[in-house]
């Protein structure tokens, strides 16, 4: 059964993935997704990340990973 992707709102995605102090602005997250280094979509202006996205980890492999555990 195909896995769901869902987008979630770049700042909960990196209060996720990064401790307090260390969360990178808005403008950075964009950024990367314009560059390919996280996965997302930008609607409107407003930026959205996979929620499957885990930062050091490349997208090629959460891919892989979530296909092998049948959550693809």
């Amino acid at each position: 059964m195909a896995r769901e992707i869902k987008l979630m709102k770049s700042s909960r995605w990196a209060e996720r993935e990064f401790e307090k102090g260390s969360v990178p602005t808005s403008k950075t997250i964009k950024r990367w997704v314009q560059d390919g280094v996280i996965q997302g979509r930008i609607i409107d202006q407003s930026v959205w990340v996979f929620a499957s996205e885990r930062m050091g980890v490349a997208s090629a492999v959460t891919s892989h990973v979530m296909a092998l555990i049948g959550e693809d």
